[in-house]
């Protein structure tokens, strides 16, 4: 059992702890180990109660004795809906496919090169259906290795922000597999000079390569 505690200093904690409910304003909140997202894997995230809590999550892969971040993202409706939308999103091209064993920490080939969001993606989607049978297979087995991290925090979608870029930077910030694995091109909304810093400390009882104990967000 992994529990966020939202601790007198605005730090958020990461902890193998039981719930707690302290005095004042310390909250801790329980959530779970790694979930999967294919239905026929376990533990998935479609049947547990998180799925319908909001906060940051971190899609990852196993590596070693551990796991690795590709992706640190927020969402202030729920889990579940977003991690929806990124399917979709998946499925319709928007997004790289990358060919199975070699996702972006590991890489060595990706089979289609998203649409992306711009004006002009309509133009390539007659290619993407034509080689839809090929990655609706792809796109299985990739999804077949995630594993989800799903952190329970009712705060302001600012402050979300703010711990979402945080993560994000000291990961890419990071050597070798743990810098190189981070999704490019992804715009993440960091703390501005004039707002008060936000110190967060992050534990896991599951090892998260480069996951640092503390930053300030």
């Amino acid at each position: 059992m992994y529990a966020i505690g939202i601790l007198p200093t605005r730090a958020i904690s990461f902890r193998p702890l039981a719930p707690v409910h302290d005095d004042g304003p310390n909250v801790r909140y329980p959530f779970p180990r790694p979930f999967c997202v294919l239905w026929r894997h376990w533990p998935t995230l479609w049947r547990h109660p998180i799925a319908r809590k909001r906060g940051v999550y971190l899609w990852t892969v196993r590596y070693k004795n551990g796991y690795l971040v590709e992706y640190v993202g927020i969402t202030g409706r729920s889990f579940g809906q977003r991690q929806f939308q990124h399917i979709q999103d998946q499925c319709s091209g928007v997004y790289n496919v990358d060919m199975p064993g070699s996702l972006r920490s590991l890489r060595t080939s990706v089979a289609w090169h998203g649409l992306g969001w711009g004006p002009k993606r309509w133009r390539r989607a007659g290619d993407f259906l034509s080689r839809m049978p090929q990655f609706a297979r792809l796109i299985h087995q990739v999804y077949g290795q995630y594993r989800l991290f799903c952190a329970d925090l009712d705060l302001s979608a600012r402050v979300l922000e703010r711990i979402e870029a945080g993560i994000s930077f000291h990961l890419k910030s990071q050597p070798g597999l743990i810098g190189k694995g981070q999704e490019d091109g992804i715009v993440y909304r960091p703390r501005r000079q004039v707002e008060r810093p936000i110190k967060v400390r992050v534990s896991c009882a599951k090892h998260v390569w480069g996951l640092p104990d503390t930053i300030e967000a």
